[in-house]
């Protein structure tokens, strides 16, 4: 089981491209339950910089508050910790 820094279970889906890739994201997830915690991010142009420098260090895209990360099937392992580690750093 992987918890996130609140204790709770974290969800990951991976998504199966072409070409021997996966996707790894959390649908929002990260965001949304950081702001059930009252931390907002979306609001603050600062905390979102801030936010996004500390997951895009570990490979880890944002795009429409979704964070991502896509990496060759025989990277999968190496890709989930780092898609972890980006989301949970939070």
């Amino acid at each position: 089981m992987i918890l996130d820094n609140f204790n709770d279970e974290i969800t990951i889906y991976a998504i199966e491209l072409p070409n021997n890739k996966i996707k790894l994201t959390d649908h929002d997830w990260t965001l949304n339950n950081l702001e059930e915690h009252g931390v907002n991010i979306r609001r603050s142009k600062t905390r979102r910089k801030i936010f996004e420098n500390e997951v895009t260090s570990y490979g880890v895209v944002v795009s429409d508050d979704e964070l991502s990360l896509t990496a060759s099937k025989s990277k999968f392992t190496e890709a989930k910790h780092r898609f972890v580690e980006g989301g949970c750093r939070m």
